[in-house]
């Protein structure tokens, strides 16, 4: 991870400042990792669900997609993402447990996923709805957003 920071840092910093505050955190290096069976083996990886595991896989995968000629081709980076489940088995359950959910918003960092997809929007009077679609490569993932009228 130092070594990833110390190049992120050099080449591409306006990139980062846009990044979730722990996404270059040891736990989340996982998801960038060569070899993340070793390294889970070392560091328990953060929760796949979590914003800064997302936004990992997510750059990573743009990553292969922009670079033709790296070590590791798509199928084995998504094929160790899925080892932490029996690397850490129960571990990460705990930490699905103590995790907090974080309702904050801040328009100086706001979260961007380029895998998110608008799957359906329903409007109506009243009751309005905007179901969304999240590739990360291993998972997809749902969201369901209720609209509410606004009058100010």
């Amino acid at each position: 991870m130092v070594d990833l920071k110390e190049h992120v840092m050099a080449h591409h910093r306006s990139k980062i400042e846009l990044m979730p505050y722990s996404f270059l955190s040891e736990n989340n290096g996982f998801w960038m990792a060569n070899y993340p069976e070793t390294y889970a083996k070392v560091i328990l990886p953060s929760n796949e669900n979590s914003q800064e595991a997302m936004k990992a896989r997510i750059e990573v995968l743009e990553f292969l997609n922009r670079v033709d000629n790296t070590n590791r081709k798509k199928e084995e980076w998504t094929l160790g993402w899925k080892c932490p489940k029996e690397m850490v088995k129960g571990t990460q359950e705990e930490e699905v447990e103590s995790e907090k959910p974080n309702g904050s918003y801040s328009p100086t960092r706001p979260t961007i996923y380029e895998g998110l997809a608008l799957q359906q929007l329903t409007l109506g009077l009243g009751d309005s709805t905007a179901i969304f679609k999240l590739d990360l490569g291993v998972s997809i993932r749902f969201y369901m957003i209720h609209l509410n009228d606004f009058r100010s």
